[in-house]
């Protein structure tokens, strides 16, 4: 390897299993896409493409997800709910843009100490400006939208245009 080219040692590698089959995933990055109903709410579905495909599937139940990141998925969906959230279209032809301000993914992960999970939005937009009710989506979500204790240890946006 490089390192031992270098004459530097490495430490021994440690394989630690995870404590169950299930509840293990203490960080998901997931897709941001439009909701397959009718209704107007839900607008934005959160989730995983469906196999083959650039459509996003809901996953509410995923098992692999550690509790934290189940218990703040409907906190979440609650706030892009609340504020009408637009959200990417991943389905779009190459060269077709998306509108701007629209949310592409999230990305959870959970801090094990306290087990509060840090939030990433990951915008379609060059900067806040393109999404005015950012801060008012962030206050949402910091108390739950009113509904009990917050699950969040930080809340980051990032805007990639």
């Amino acid at each position: 390897s490089w390192a031992s080219m270098q004459g530097l040692a490495l430490p021994a590698t440690v394989w630690t299993p995870a404590p169950s089959q299930h509840a293990w995933r203490s960080r998901a990055k997931l897709a941001v896409g439009p909701a397959k109903c009718e209704n107007p709410i839900p607008r934005c579905s959160v989730g995983l493409f469906e196999v083959g495909t650039r459509r996003v599937v809901a996953i509410p139940d995923c098992r692999a997800h550690h509790p934290a990141i189940a218990a703040s998925l409907p906190a979440l969906q609650a706030a892009l709910d609340l504020f009408g959230v637009e959200p990417y279209c991943h389905e779009n032809q190459e060269g077709e843009s998306s509108n701007p301000g629209s949310l592409c993914h999230v990305q959870l992960t959970v801090e094990r100490s306290s087990a509060l999970v840090q939030l990433v939005l990951v915008w379609h937009a060059e900067s806040p400006d393109e999404v005015p009710f950012l801060e008012s989506l962030a206050a949402s979500l910091w108390t739950c939208n009113g509904n009990g204790d917050m699950p969040w240890h930080s809340i980051w946006a990032h805007f990639r245009g």
